[in-house]
């Protein structure tokens, strides 16, 4: 195994399983303080390496859909968290569309942490492609204008004849809902 300084990381560093199964020791994370701490960890390989940015305990969790539900979320957050100064809206938008193009994904969360030793950095720790949304409000209407949107590019597509959208049994219903 390589040395932490070959791998260009240095102590403290967040340890944790490369894979996610929804088990409980799937989302098990280890802070590391030195070669020692390593050797002792006990963690199924593979794991991930990553090094520790005080964040005052602070994570937003950030729905990538679209820019809509980020700053539906964002507020949300704000209302529960009184001490916690939120990213800059537009730069949280922006990572999210960036992250959403980069990745080719249209549905995913990501969380977010700003680096305590200066306000100005944050960082992108996790990234969940089809996350659970229970727990974001009104997320039935996000997938609702997730749908519509899909619908609409189809549609759009049909048009320059590129793609041809199939034509279903509730077609008129899905009218309704997406125009």
């Amino acid at each position: 195994m390589d040395s932490i300084e070959e791998l260009g990381l240095k102590f403290p560093l967040i340890a944790k399983p490369l894979s996610v199964d929804g088990s409980a020791k799937s989302h098990e994370m280890f802070l590391v303080f030195n070669e020692n701490g390593l050797k002792k960890l006990k963690l199924k390989k593979p794991i991930m390496m990553q090094e520790f940015v005080n964040h005052g305990g602070v994570i937003f969790k950030v729905e990538g859909g679209s820019s809509d539900e980020v700053e539906e979320y964002c507020s949300e957050v704000e209302k529960l968290v009184e001490k916690a100064e939120m990213p800059p809206l537009e730069f949280v938008m922006e990572l999210a569309k960036g992250l959403r193009k980069a990745m080719g994904l249209r549905l995913f969360n990501f969380d977010l942490i700003r680096d305590s030793g200066d306000g100005h950095r944050y960082f992108v720790i996790d990234i969940n492609y089809f996350p659970g949304y229970v727990n974001m409000p009104e997320y039935e209407s996000v997938f609702v204008d997730f749908f519509c949107d899909v619908v609409q590019e189809k549609r759009k597509k049909n048009s320059d004849g590129e793609v041809e959208l199939d034509v279903k049994e509730n077609h008129h219903e899905e009218e309704e809902l997406c125009d």
